[in-house]
């Protein structure tokens, strides 16, 4: 499985380790984006509104882990 490795520039030490798609799920994946973008054209804007307010209230809820792992990969302290 390919990974991304993030080093902390400060300690030296890898602070965050994540899965990197596989060429074949990259495909995948942008195959359903091109079919989502097609479906996205045809909302309303207050359709697309709602789903841009969706993907905040989600990234809101994980903001402390989304946080945590900025602060790592700039090599601050927590």
């Amino acid at each position: 499985m390919l990974e991304l490795v993030v080093d902390d520039p400060y300690l030296l030490t890898e602070c965050v380790r994540r899965p990197l798609a596989e060429p074949e799920a990259l495909d995948r994946a942008l195959t359903r984006a091109r079919g989502a973008s097609r479906v996205c054209r045809a909302l309303s804007l207050e359709a697309r509104a709602a789903l841009c307010t969706r993907a905040v209230e989600l990234m809101e809820s994980r903001a402390e882990a989304i946080a945590a792992d900025v602060t790592r990969m700039m090599g601050k302290p927590l």
